[in-house]
């Protein structure tokens, strides 16, 4: 039987290949819906689940997963964030993101990023309290021509949860809690060359299984879906395009939004002209070190 560093570490693996993988199909000119279905496939292929969808974030956009009939193609001026994860069967998850820019303008901003990531996974160790973290992060961004986006955080991972408690924050929030040995979580920074505050809007195209709400639902067709899709995923997050696809109806797919069975996960927002970069990788916690499994 797999210990759970062993589990953490196994489907880290699977998910550093997908992502390295994934970068070939990141080019300008390139479909998005195109580049998620080769994604989803490359991660169907070790016989795995998604813990969260494959998400491709456009610019000032976060949490965004492209839509069944989505014909955007990228452009020169894009920045794009891949952000996805996987879930072994036995509900171990990792979580990783990294940006590709095709235009060199946002080379330092997206290195600034990717290095700032690098530093604060060095900094981290076992039994270090949260607000060191957040003092680091804030120390580190306070001479720099960009800003770290300071309401987005990591987050811990537990078995079927993507967010199992405690948050990794941008600066001192006083929080006294410690990453303990066992555990997971998933780093991530959002640096940004906008005001360093996302907003969050009415909508979104992720949802997850409001665990308590399966009974709520009086559709016998919606309701069986909606079951199938928990008994799958727990509360593991899914698309739009994916409820879609086991609806095999718009309109039961609809029945099972407007439920109030979902949770959404609304679509985030920087100022229009503004751009995103995005670095995320998942730790597992030992005794005397900390391990990235994703990379």
């Amino acid at each position: 039987m797999k210990t759970t560093k062993q589990a953490y570490i196994e489907i880290g693996k699977k998910h550093k290949i997908v992502k390295e993988k994934s970068k070939e199909y990141i080019k300008e000119g390139a479909n998005l819906l195109e580049i998620t279905k080769k994604i989803e496939q490359d991660i169907k292929d070790f016989d795995v689940l998604e813990s969260f969808p494959v998400e491709l974030q456009l610019n000032n956009i976060v949490h965004y997963a492209v839509e069944a009939n989505d014909k955007t193609i990228l452009t020169k001026d894009d920045v794009i964030k891949i952000d996805f994860g996987l879930a072994s069967k036995e509900g171990y998850l990792s979580d990783a993101a990294y940006t590709i820019y095709f235009d060199e303008k946002y080379k330092q901003m997206t290195d600034l990023c990717k290095d700032a990531l690098e530093s604060v996974l060095k900094y981290i160790k076992p039994n270090i309290s949260l607000s060191k973290i957040g003092s680091f992060l804030k120390n580190y961004f306070s001479n720099k021509p960009y800003k770290l986006i300071k309401n987005l955080e990591g987050h811990q991972l537990d078995i079927w949860k993507l967010h199992a408690g405690k948050t990794i924050p941008s600066y001192n929030n006083l929080d006294l809690r410690e990453m303990k040995a066992g555990e997971a979580y998933a780093v991530e920074l959002f640096v940004t060359d906008g005001d360093g505050y996302i907003t969050s809007s009415n909508n979104g195209n992720i949802f997850s299984v409001i665990e308590k709400s399966l009974f709520n639902i009086r559709d016998f067709n919606a309701r069986k879906i909606l079951k199938n899709i928990y008994q799958e995923r727990k509360t593991l997050p899914f698309s739009k395009r994916y409820l879609l696809e086991k609806s095999k109806s718009s309109l039961t797919a609809k029945k099972i939004i407007d439920s109030k069975c979902l949770h959404l996960y609304p679509f985030l927002k920087e100022r229009k002209e503004a751009k995103i970069v995005q670095f995320e990788e998942t730790i597992f916690v030992d005794e005397d070190k900390i391990i990235i499994t994703t990379k």
